[in-house]
């Protein structure tokens, strides 16, 4: 990804409609501006690529937000996250920002306001959904809905960050998971680190897993092929923490193999690894120098070392492997034991190979603030959303980008303090 140009004129006088928030664009050119503090104000953008907004009702986004606790009941009881359209706003707009605002500090906890700022587009909420969100036009109300054409839309939520392990619950203290928007002082002083970014319950599995964890693996080694741009400040390629690998490591363990045949699997899996697969789990973001290995009678792939070594123990959710059996048939009937990450988070299993897009890529500036995230999602937004926002929103999993090809951007596109 090139370095993102400044936003356009039309959407700069949007973002200056916000309610509470007066951007002023005269940024400081250091990196330390960029630095979490009080009256900080950072804009995200979700973008569709090469995707033209034109036409009256040509739209790009599709949102349903309500109460989350409500969306989980409803797929436990009915097995399947359908609208419920009388307690939920259903938008659709041309463009969405993610807004987050940080209201102040007291000890080690942050008190965030979160907005979803909607451009250009309709909603229709039940009569049950609560209160009205804010927007630049009037609600008008037939048969049990609200509807409304708008050019801005605003729904806005408060999030508590404890900034010693980046956890964000709501103002009750209900778990959202990660905040990934910016890493805490133990994951920029880790060499390797793993940012819990997606959360999706009700997806049921075995071994007690209700659940699938979208999870991205930071290598702080590793700089952005690219500068990036946010106003006025001018982000260099080397003072940034580029992420390019999705999947994370696990282990593999192929059974009852001769030698001449666990030769013959080693090369078919390096050249998989080499050419076809290169995305698969055989890429792992923390590859080792020497992941296949052939010992007592069986081929070991070995990349969960360095998870294994990792410090976590400050995270609020803990990590472990469970053990799958299974037959593997692309190199014979051998039998195989996979070995998986699991997140324990809340008490709640939530199974994980990395993050759900296998093109992933993002990066977060040396001081820690994500300034993009990018993935082929097949047009699924809900893949791009922190589980902080689709908790603290309400947001139900068949969220999309209506007339996307594959991929979805959440991209840093302004920063000021009031």
């Amino acid at each position: 990804m090139q370095k993102r140009v400044v936003i356009t004129a039309t959407i700069i006088v949007i973002l200056f409609l916000v309610a509470e928030v007066i951007f002023s664009f005269s940024q400081s050119s250091s990196l330390n501006s960029l630095e979490p503090s009080n009256n900080a104000v950072y804009a995200y953008e979700f973008i569709v690529p090469g995707y033209n907004y034109s036409g009256p009702n040509n739209y790009t986004f599709q949102v349903a937000l309500g109460n989350y606790h409500n969306i989980i009941k409803q797929y436990n009881k009915v097995g399947s996250f359908f609208v419920n359209s009388t307690s939920e706003c259903i938008i659709n707009s041309k463009g969405l920002y993610l807004i987050i605002r940080i209201l102040g500090y007291k000890e080690n906890l942050a008190n965030v306001n979160a907005t979803m700022m909607f451009v250009k587009g309709d909603a229709l909420c039940g009569k049950n959904y609560g209160q009205l969100p804010k927007t630049d036009e009037n609600w008008s109300y037939y048969n049990g809905y609200y509807k409304s054409v708008f050019q801005t839309m605003n729904f806005s939520r408060k999030i508590i960050i404890d900034t010693a392990n980046s956890n964000a619950q709501s103002p009750n203290g209900y778990p959202y998971g990660d905040w990934p928007f910016w890493m805490d002082k133990n994951e920029l002083s880790n060499y390797y680190t793993l940012i819990l970014f997606g959360l999706s319950d009700g997806a049921g599995t075995p071994f007690n897993i209700t659940g699938i964890a979208n999870v991205i693996p930071v290598n702080m080694s590793q700089s952005s092929p690219y500068s990036y741009k946010i106003g006025k400040l001018i982000i260099p390629a080397n003072e940034q923490v580029f992420i390019n690998k999705s999947q994370l490591p696990l282990k593999e363990v192929i059974s009852n193999v001769s030698e001449n045949a666990a030769n013959k699997i080693i090369q078919n899996i390096e050249a998989c690894y080499k050419t076809s697969c290169r995305s698969s789990l055989l890429s792992t973001a923390f590859l080792s120098n020497n992941p296949i290995q052939y010992q007592n009678n069986s081929v070991i792939i070995e990349n969960s070392k360095i998870l294994n070594t990792m410090n976590l123990s400050y995270k609020a959710w803990k990590l472990y492997y469970i053990r799958f059996q299974s037959f593997i048939n692309l190199y014979g009937n051998y039998n195989e034991t996979s070995y998986f990450p699991v997140i324990y988070y809340n008490d709640t299993r939530y199974v994980t190979t990395g993050f759900s897009s296998l093109n992933l890529s993002a990066s977060y500036s040396r001081n820690g603030i994500l300034l993009y995230i990018s993935g082929d999602t097949n047009g699924n937004l809900f893949d791009m959303l922190p589980a902080a926002i689709v908790r603290a929103f309400g947001i139900s999993p068949p969220a999309g980008a209506l007339y996307a090809g594959t991929q979805i951007s959440l991209e840093l596109v302004s920063f000021h303090r009031t």
